[in-house]
């Protein structure tokens, strides 16, 4: 069952080919591609990404842009886990990041050996959405009914709002 959707940010088709590679060897994945981010913005919540990965390799996205999808993220009722790779590691830049929601930031120049460990771990640990519409459970009473009363008198209110 495929119940793991990963919405996956590059315009490098290498890069896209190893984020599907990695879920597609768990077995319970899907990965929608956006190749900028206003289609990231839009596929963001209609695609139910459990987990979001961006390269923003050689400029792929602005400070804002990452900013704006990083706050539509956390507006989620289930917001997804991100994954950035970036072309080289600043700390002060991983810093801001991980204080605006990013779970992993990564360099693809200092931590290419350690992507595919790092990728894998995030999909495994991911709580995978359920596809589908669920029908919800029966509610449960509290405590059995009784048999009311013959003189008892009975109020119905409705509200129509």
């Amino acid at each position: 069952m495929m119940d793991l959707r990963i919405l996956a940010m590059s315009q490098d088709e290498r890069w896209l080919g190893h984020v599907w590679a990695e879920a597609r060897s768990i077995g319970r994945a899907r990965v929608v591609t956006a190749g900028s981010m206003a289609e990231a913005y839009d596929l963001l919540d209609c695609s139910g990404a459990r987990l979001v990965a961006l390269d923003c390799t050689s400029g792929a996205m602005s400070p804002e842009e990452l900013d704006r999808l990083l706050w539509l993220n956390s507006t989620l009722a289930h917001p997804a886990r991100v994954l950035v790779v970036d072309d080289g590691y600043q700390a002060d830049l991983a810093l801001t990041l991980f204080r605006m929601g990013v779970d992993e930031y990564l360099s693809e120049s200092d931590h290419a050996d350690r992507l595919a460990t790092v990728l894998r771990h995030l999909i495994e640990a991911t709580p995978a959405g359920v596809s589908g519409i669920q029908e919800p459970k029966p509610a449960r009473l509290s405590r059995a009914l009784t048999v009311r009363p013959p003189d008892a008198r009975w109020l119905a209110a409705v509200s129509i709002a």
